[in-house]
């Protein structure tokens, strides 16, 4: 079992946090330090991914934990953090949001492919609606599913 949080102070650079419960006691992973974690999800032992604060992304192959981000245009006085994260057929999604104290929130869907991360839609608040959600959610029959304000196939 893995959990994903932070340690000390939430909006330091250096927060992020990652326990494994080995089915005697937890434990704290050794990891590059990142921004808090939002997320963290998991298709085997050896396959687990963890994103937050920051752009901090996290990758553990069953030996140990990479460390990666994604970044977006990030002005004075905004913040950005990841979401949530998910492996479906070989390719990596998150979702992610900006506030920005002038204009309000944007969303992000990104994918990595290649080892590379690109923006597939982003949405300022305000506009259209998504047409995905936030969160994401891996079905046992293996159907992806994101949701938010409504539920997304």
């Amino acid at each position: 079992m893995w959990a994903a949080g932070y340690a000390g102070d939430l909006g330091s650079p250096n927060s992020g946090l990652i326990i494994h419960y080995d089915g005697l006691k937890w434990s704290e992973e050794n990891i590059i330090k990142g921004g808090a974690l939002n997320d963290i999800w998991g298709r085997s032992p050896n396959d687990i991914w963890a994103c937050g604060f920051w752009g901090t992304v996290y990758h553990y192959d069953g030996i140990k934990w990479s460390k990666d981000s994604i970044s977006v245009y990030n002005p004075q006085r905004s913040e950005f953090q990841l979401l949530s994260i998910v492996e479906f057929k070989n390719i990596v999604y998150a979702t992610g949001v900006k506030y920005e104290i002038s204009t309000g929130s944007t969303y992000y869907f990104f994918k990595q492919t290649n080892n590379t991360w690109q923006i597939v839609d982003s949405l300022a608040s305000g506009s259209n609606t998504l047409n995905w959600g936030t969160r994401f959610w891996l079905s046992p029959e293996g159907n992806l599913f994101s949701f938010a304000s409504g539920i997304y196939r």
